[in-house]
């Protein structure tokens, strides 16, 4: 995939420690994700009658670094933060809609990028673009994942530290998990029956699920486990038609969840769990 970088002076630059030194930068997102960047020095208040609905409260983050305290403080709500080497990179939103099985859409999402209390750039999804953002979190290895807006979520794009320059690119074809002990590969999207081959070559084994998990005659469990997948825990007949599926590594287990109608279904997360 093309990676797309905008090079300039003052984006997204690991500082150095002299406050005269200067700023080289490098900040890119593939064309793909629709997503943009832009250099900034100030982050403007939310809109006015920006507000949290109670039913999607559980997506505000607790700020914890100066900069998402000064994101909250300018009346955005934050959904989540990554620490990127010397820098910390905050994603927000002002606009919240209630959606099905408990979620909901995050409108208007940004990530913006500080050195300390002082912000640097901010990635967005320009109008038009079929992408959106939904919050940031951190990977293992100092990098950050970007997530969309739209539920159940799916991951658009990774900030990476590189040679001293933060990058946005594509999702990484592996994510390292439990101290970089095990590696879990880019299943996301992706059938279950792909997956969990993927899965299997990086050392995750299948673990039998309860074969009365279900209706033993009927439903998706059964036509799951009558395909060889018999890591099936169970499926919601409502909502998104999760099913989920349980793996073992040398290092912990792994929680796969699926979504959707399709046959078989697709990836929509995972979770590590570490011995």
């Amino acid at each position: 995939m093309t990676r797309i970088a905008i090079t300039g002076m003052g984006l997204l630059a690991l500082l150095a420690s002299s406050a005269s030194a200067q700023m080289e930068a490098r900040i890119g997102a593939p064309e793909s994700q629709g997503l943009s960047t832009a250099a900034m020095e100030a982050l403007p208040k939310a809109p006015a009658g920006a507000a949290l609905p109670d039913f999607c409260k559980r997506y505000a983050a607790n700020p914890i670094s100066e900069a998402a305290r000064s994101v909250r403080g300018q009346g955005w709500t934050v959904t989540g933060e990554a620490k990127l080497g010397t820098l910390n990179a905050v994603s927000f939103a002002s606009k919240f809609e209630p959606a099905t099985s408990g979620t909901c859409f995050i409108r208007d999402g940004n990530v913006a990028l500080f050195d300390g209390g002082r912000l640097l750039a901010l990635a967005y999804a320009p109008k038009g673009s079929k992408s959106s953002i939904g919050r940031v979190e951190p990977l293992e290895g100092g990098n950050a994942r970007i997530w969309d807006g739209d539920p159940p979520g799916q991951p658009i794009a990774d900030l990476r530290a590189e040679d001293g320059r933060m990058r946005i690119g594509p999702v990484a074809p592996l994510e390292t998990v439990c101290g970089g002990k095990a590696v879990v590969p880019n299943i996301y999207g992706m059938p279950i029956d792909r997956a969990r081959k993927a899965l299997a070559e990086k050392g995750w084994r299948p673990v039998p699920g309860d074969p009365n998990a279900g209706d033993p005659r009927f439903g998706r469990e059964r036509d799951l486990r009558k395909r060889g997948i018999v890591e099936v825990d169970g499926c919601s007949g409502t909502g998104f038609g999760d099913c989920s599926f349980t793996y073992k590594g040398a290092s912990g287990g792994l929680s796969v969840t699926t979504m959707g109608d399709a046959d078989p279904p697709v990836v929509s997360g995972y979770d590590a769990t570490c011995s």
